[in-house]
């Protein structure tokens, strides 16, 4: 399945993309929220660690805002990667 991965930074608790990580990501259909967390944040760079994350499943993939850092990410399921900007890893 093919994900949609941002990372930026937050302002006030809300995405602010003053600046932002984007990479579409393959993975197994079959990978949990965890490993699929795990997954995104590997491919931008962001803190693995989901002790430090504030995280939560949705619909179409994982949100998570890190605990002490002013950092949102998020990985979406999307049809295709020339709908998203970004590269695939």
């Amino acid at each position: 399945m093919l994900y949609h991965v941002e990372l930026t930074d937050t302002f006030g608790g809300e995405r602010n993309y003053s600046w932002v990580r984007r990479k579409n990501i393959t993975v197994e259909p079959t990978l949990d929220d965890d490993k699929l967390f795990v997954a995104a944040a590997e491919a931008v760079g962001a803190d693995t660690d989901k002790d430090n994350w504030d995280f939560v499943s949705t619909p179409d993939g994982v949100s998570a805002y890190h605990k002490t850092d002013c950092v949102a990410l998020w990985a979406e399921w999307t049809e295709s990667a020339d709908a998203v900007p970004g590269e695939t890893v």
